[in-house]
């Protein structure tokens, strides 16, 4: 693992024009949109009886189906899980969903960022993307702050929405040359930082993990190199821990922090030779792969443990979360 000084990428306007596949491969484009379905308020039953041992209110797990326009929620814990609800109001072709601490719901649609108070509530804030730009990965800090990446035929970028915002109020631009890629993809929290993986800027250059500083998206200076081939999506596991998906080679990394060598990976059960998205169930130890390319959800335990597969329908195969 290599650790090196890095300056910035040049943080200037953004103008968009097309989109471009994972890893050099075409993704695939959104589905047709079903606007009598997609922009449904949907209630969900939720049985709010079910607790831990510990104490506290389960956890669900959230997946982007890109077929349906819809968020699909499981039952967590259990290998053989039953949909208990869904989200549909706004949701058009979703690349990807994160929900926080307090369980508001972020979703990245094909042509807009939609924000749900929670999984019960219709969307509360509806944020239209430049042109027909996509965002492939969304995160939101503790402040509010949503951050989603994404890439285009000539350019790639960050986004940085404060809250309130309707447009983005920071922005981290990547140059797009194949095949020198420097495109930017999986995000997470370490600290008072953003962790980007994005690759580093040749064809033969593995993919790194860049810190900067939330809000105003700058270069804290460093890049984390493990040799990691291909775009990966992110995860946390727990406080202390990161996790990438490496569709390229159908490898998942267990990474602890602060960066640490003491690093291991692990073959996934399957690969569709793109990025997949990653989340972590902290409660029941399951790791969630969402392969894309086949919509299936592979379970692991971090140990590289495969536990079984959730297939989801979805000829995509996008993001998934895990909270409240």
């Amino acid at each position: 693992m290599r650790v090196t000084p890095k300056s910035a990428p040049l943080i200037v306007g953004f103008l968009f024009l097309g989109i471009t596949g994972c890893g050099g491969s075409t993704s695939p484009s959104p589905p047709p949109v079903d606007s009598a379905r997609a922009f449904t308020t949907t209630v969900v039953p939720f049985s709010e009886k079910r607790w831990l041992a510990n104490g506290r209110k389960t956890t669900y797990l959230y997946y982007a189906n890109q077929d349906a326009n819809t968020i699909e929620i499981y039952q967590t814990g259990v290998l053989n899980p039953q949909i208990v609800g869904y989200i549909t109001d706004h949701v058009v072709g979703p690349w990807d969903v994160f929900v926080d601490s307090n369980g508001k719901v972020y979703v990245a649609n094909s042509k807009t960022i939609t924000v749900y108070p929670s999984r019960t509530k219709p969307a509360s804030r509806v944020i239209g993307l430049t042109r027909n730009y996509n965002a492939y990965f969304i995160r939101a800090g503790a402040d509010g702050t949503i951050y989603v990446s994404g890439c285009l035929i000539a350019r790639c970028a960050v986004y940085a929405y404060a809250p309130g915002a309707t447009k983005p109020t920071a922005v981290l631009n990547f140059p797009y040359n194949f095949p020198n890629q420097d495109v930017p993809y999986g995000l997470a929290f370490y600290e008072n930082y953003l962790v980007l993986d994005h690759g580093a800027g040749c064809a033969a250059c593995s993919f790194v993990f860049d810190l900067y500083t939330q809000d105003t998206l700058q270069s804290s200076g460093y890049s984390y190199d493990y040799g990691i081939s291909g775009p990966s999506g992110l995860t946390k596991a727990g406080a202390n821990t990161l996790v990438a998906s490496d569709g390229n080679d159908c490898l998942i990394w267990v990474i602890p922090l602060p960066f640490s060598q003491s690093y291991k990976n692990f073959s996934t059960h399957e690969c569709a030779g793109y990025d997949d998205h990653v989340a972590y169930d902290l409660a029941s130890g399951f790791l969630y792969d969402s392969v894309t390319g086949n919509g299936n959800i592979d379970i692991y335990k971090l140990t590289g443990e495969y536990l079984g597969t959730i297939p989801t329908g979805d000829r995509y195969g996008n993001g998934v979360a895990v909270g409240p």
